[in-house]
């Protein structure tokens, strides 16, 4: 898989231009990105709340596969506390959850910290074609 090279940034994300062109990505971290913070920050993954999901998921038939991103919701609605964490890395297992059992990796595991005022730290260890990877991955929580 290649892709675009998203990074992460304090505002959400960014195409990666550090090497003067558009960067490419032959790694899952761009999906990741995408499924943590795309889509629609109003849509808080509930089925009750469908009409607020992200317009690309009226293509994807299946559930399973749809973006919901229910981190990035998270992220905006509770405060940035530790004793939120848990509740960050459940939406995070959540919007990852299209990726696993084999899709991208065979097991997805993950934990949240904080690491500054309003940014959370994930750590996902993965294992993929029996290969550990892990991913580190900032986000902004930008709660009100």
């Amino acid at each position: 898989m290649i892709d675009i090279k998203l990074i992460s940034t304090p505002d959400g994300g960014e195409l990666d231009t550090s090497n003067g062109g558009i960067g490419l990505d032959a790694t899952a971290e761009t999906a990741i990105l995408l499924s943590l913070e795309g889509g629609n920050i109003e849509d808080p993954g509930d089925e009750a709340d469908d009409a607020l999901q992200f317009w690309g998921n009226r293509v994807v038939r299946d559930p399973e596969e749809q973006l919901r991103s229910r981190t990035q919701y998270v992220l905006r609605r509770l405060p940035a506390t530790v004793g939120n964490l848990k509740a960050v890395t459940d939406a995070v297992l959540l919007d990852l959850a299209w990726m696993g059992g084999g899709v991208v990796f065979d097991t997805i595991a993950a934990k949240s910290k904080l690491v500054s005022r309003n940014r959370v730290g994930v750590d996902l260890d993965t294992t993929q074609n029996g290969k550990n990877v892990r991913y580190q991955i900032g986000l902004p929580w930008s709660s009100p």
